[in-house]
């Protein structure tokens, strides 16, 4: 949910984290998600259920997020 400005308060004041346990597209796209179909006013993704541990922070080109 994203919030809406209110008086002394902007959007930009918000920081929108978005914490997700399911497999990435890289697998079976019936049991995945893509991360395109994540909504784009979204920061930062944290994304478990991965077989392998990245560490750092990988930028989704086009959606103004990092995984």
């Amino acid at each position: 949910m994203r919030p809406e400005s209110q008086e002394g308060l902007s959007v930009s004041d918000w920081f929108n984290i978005l914490v997700l346990h399911q497999n990435r597209i890289k697998t079976n796209p019936k049991s995945a998600i893509n991360e395109h179909f994540l909504p784009r006013f979204l920061d930062f993704v944290v994304w478990g259920h991965e077989h392998e541990c990245l560490i750092d922070p990988q930028e989704v080109p086009g959606m103004g997020f990092h995984i």
